[in-house]
Formats: structure tokens, C-alpha cells, sequence
């Protein structure tokens, strides 16, 4: 996300999730006239470029009267992140830190909420697609209702095309955004990746054919072995001194020139952490 995009995506995405977040905040005591208070306390900490860590806001809080205890901290700036004043900052060491919004993304352009979720539908097939109506309404955190006239908004930017009784939208454009795959491309990604969690309906295309592996299977943190952009297996990863040892757990035996790109990936993800990496094959399977 670019900083120019934050308010839109606001618009777009936050009125749904403060919604499902309303009878949280009953639950934690955050009535409207504490979470303005906490809001004040937050913009005036952070005013004039200051940057401070979730520890340091704590501490504003509870000066100003505001209880941070249990989980009403994280809810806390939860909603004023959904209500456009804080942000995230630059790094502090090794903690994150929050800013002021107007002052982190002064050129961030809003829109009315309409054309903000069609933007929002037309950027996630540009960059998803094919995809249908449920995997964009998950990945949004939108209901249906909210989707599909969200998809219809953005018009001729997008294509239609129905398989198997099942309506996929992309970029209009699509084909020439798509580079040719050469194959065989292997990639070790986490679980939570975009790749694996920005869909639901269309889940199971990351199935290879003939493995055992069933969409709804892994653990959400599993790290993943993408062959040719289908789940291929598991792996995990042991850090020593001078090397990272990567245990590949196929699902499907690979051939040479499969196992040599697996070898080429490890040693990529090597050379990003500055460690030679190793490959060892372990049975195939499900990851633990």
C-alpha cells in the first residue's frame, strides 16, 4: 500500500470492520466518549512528527485517565488506525512505531465510499484475478451486497468471463499484464502469504492434480513449496551459524530439473539472509 492510498482504502474497508469489532469494544468497557478521549490523547502524543512505539502510547493513554489493560490497548489504536488519525511509523530499532496519520500521508487522496470500493475491486483483480465476487469480498472484508456492485462500478476496467457455472473477473488487460511462466518455477513462501490467503471460493486451483494435498488442510502458518504456482509441499527451516538448512517435505516426488529450482530457490532465500542454504528432502507429506 502506498501512502497516497491509505485514505480511500479506509473509506473502502473500515465502516465493515468496526462494525464486527462494536460488540468487542462493548465488551471491553470502550464506550464512544472513551475511544474519542483515547483518539485526542493519541493525535496530540504524536503531533508535530513525533513517532512512538505501542509501549509509549500506552503510557499516554494511561496518563490521560484511559485503561490499557488486557486487549483494550490493541483495540484502542485499532480504532483510531480505522478512524483515519494514527498510522504506522518508521521503525524504531526493532518496534514498530505509529504516527499521525495527516502528517505520515499529507497527499493521501480520499474518495466517497462508492467509487473507494470500486477502486478497491479494480486493484485486487488487476493483481488477483481471476477471481470471483467471494475471494474479493473475504479479502476486503466485505459482505456480498458490497462486492458485487463494488465489481460492477469498475466498469470496463475489468472482464468477465464464466467456467463451469462459475462467474471469474480479471484485468480487462490480463493477458498482457502476465508474464509467460517458465516452468518449472519453484518458490518457498509462508503460509499467510497473499498468494495463499487472498482467495476463498477459487481456493482449490492451488491443488496440483493427482496429490493429496486438499485446500482446507494446512495450517494457516505452514510454510508452502509453490511449483508452477500449485502447492508442491512444505518446508521448514533450521538456522545455524554460517547456513539455513531447508527440510522440503514433497507431496509429490520431483524430477531433476524440479529439484534443481527447488535448490536454486533455497539458495535465493539464502543469499537474502547472507547464510548458504541446504535442501534435505524429507518424506512427503502434510506438514506436521
Amino acid at each position: 500500500m502506498l501512502p497516497a492510498d491509505i485514505r480511500w482504502l479506509l473509506t473502502a474497508t473500515a465502516p465493515r470492520i468496526q462494525a464486527g469489532n462494536a460488540g468487542r469494544y462493548r465488551q471491553l468497557g470502550l464506550d464512544a466518549a472513551t475511544l474519542w478521549r483515547s483518539e485526542k490523547l493519541l493525535a496530540g502524543a504524536l503531533r508535530g512528527g513525533e513517532q512512538l512505539t505501542r509501549a509509549e502510547l500506552a503510557q499516554v493513554l494511561t496518563r490521560g485517565g484511559v485503561a490499557v489493560d488486557g486487549q483494550r490497548l490493541p483495540y484502542l489504536l485499532m480504532y483510531a488506525e480505522l478512524s483515519a488519525v494514527i498510522c504506522s511509523g518508521a521503525r524504531k530499532d526493532l518496534q514498530h512505531t505509529h504516527a499521525l496519520l495527516e502528517e505520515r500521508a499529507p497527499d493521501a487522496r480520499d474518495l466517497p465510499r462508492e467509487e473507494a470500493l470500486a477502486e478497491l475491486a479494480r486493484r485486487y483483480f488487476t493483481s488477483h484475478g481471476p477471481a470471483t465476487a467471494k475471494d474479493f469480498a473475504m479479502w476486503a472484508s466485505l459482505t456480498l451486497a458490497e462486492a458485487k456492485p463494488s465489481i460492477e462500478a469498475a466498469g470496463s476496467s475489468l472482464r468477465r468471463e464464466e467456467i463451469g457455472g462459475v462467474v471469474f473477473w480479471s484485468a480487462a488487460d490480463q493477458a498482457a499484464r502476465t508474464p509467460a511462466l517458465r516452468s518449472p518455477a519453484v518458490r518457498l513462501v509462508q503460509g499467510y502469504d497473499e498468494y495463499l490467503m487472498g482467495y476463498t471460493e477459487t481456493k482449490g486451483v492451488l491443488a496440483r492434480p493427482g496429490t493429496r494435498w486438499a485446500p482446507a488442510t494446512p495450517p494457516v502458518f505452514a510454510l508452502v513449496i509453490l511449483l508452477d504456482g500449485r502447492v508442491a509441499g512444505f518446508w521448514k527451516r533450521t538456522l545455524r551459524r554460517a547456513a539455513i538448512v531447508i527440510e522440503a517435505a514433497l507431496l509429490e516426488p520431483f524430477s531433476e530439473a524440479q529439484t534443481l529450482a527447488l535448490q536454486k530457490e533455497a539458495a535465493r532465500y539464502g543469499a537474502f539472509i547472507g547464510r548458504d542454504a541446504r535442501v534435505v528432502l524429507t518424506a512427503t507429506g502434510d506438514p506436521a
